[in-house]
């Protein structure tokens, strides 16, 4: 898992990061909270009753709904569905 958060972190990450959209740290904690959707989707075996946006609320306490809506929410679903694809692409390559 730690290999697909690394290989879409330093494609996507850095354009965000790049382009001034994000801060390091909002990176950091956006593809923490994608690790998190994938441990437990795959790993853990168990899909928790959590939105997106409480789970990138578990790595930002302060965030609103209204500040996830407007800065997040877009990249985070697309972050997530790319490290989706990449760790079932893995899994099956290992199988």
């Amino acid at each position: 898992m730690s290999e697909t958060l690394n290989k879409i972190k330093e494609e996507q990450g850095s354009k965000y990061i790049a382009g001034n959209k994000l801060t390091v740290l909002e990176v950091e904690q956006m593809f923490a909270a994608a690790g998190d959707i994938i441990r437990n989707m795959y790993i853990n075996d168990e899909i928790e009753g959590y939105t997106n946006f409480d789970t990138m609320r578990r790595h930002i306490p302060d965030l609103t709904l209204a500040a996830y809506t407007d800065k997040f929410r877009t990249k985070f679903e697309y972050i997530s569905k790319l490290a989706r694809e990449d760790f079932l692409s893995r899994l099956k390559n290992e199988l």
